[in-house]
């Protein structure tokens, strides 16, 4: 399996990057690592930005919050890249509507990468990210589009054009 590394300091980087992405899927030269299609990997990270912009459906109990704050906040704000493998806690960790965050499996590479666009167009338009993180919780604009970045990045690393393949170094 193999993976990008990617990083964004700026919501430019990350529309840089779609281009690059949109063209290699125009040009048939777009693989996948994991287990979502570059579709779903593009609506999952639609969906996080728009969460952060219009609320989260879903919240994760206080004590796991408490420890996420103490042991990742910092390093995320300063921005570490997004770690690779990490589970949802359990569903009696959670309230609401966890699921939610899953994209559909029948989500096209277009309906994934315009969903984006959209979002994206929003933020640049002004739109701030006011909503609680669930994990995290209040955070300014500027921490919350950090963490948006960082978690893009990681998803974006699975959607690869074919010249760019590197080994995934999160399974050694």
């Amino acid at each position: 399996m193999s993976r990008r590394v990617c990083s964004y300091r700026c919501i430019g980087d990350l529309k840089a990057d779609l281009k690059l992405i949109e063209s290699a899927h125009q040009a048939g030269t777009l693989s996948h690592a994991g287990n979502w299609t570059p579709g779903m990997n593009l609506e999952h990270i639609a969906k996080a930005f728009e969460f952060s912009l219009d609320g989260f459906p879903f919240q994760v109990v206080a004590p796991i919050r408490w420890i996420a704050s103490l042991l990742l906040k910092k390093k995320m704000l300063a921005g570490e890249p997004y770690p690779a493998g990490i589970k949802p806690p359990p569903r009696f960790l959670t309230k609401g509507d966890l699921f939610a965050r899953l994209p559909s499996e029948k989500t096209t590479f277009e309906e994934g990468m315009e969903h984006l666009r959209a979002v994206l167009k929003r933020v640049e338009d002004g739109a701030r990210f006011t909503m609680p993180d669930p994990t995290f919780g209040k955070l300014t604009h500027d921490e919350a589009l950090t963490l948006q970045l960082s978690h893009a990045a990681l998803h974006m690393g699975f959607i690869n054009p074919a010249e760019l393949l590197i080994p995934d170094q999160s399974s050694r």
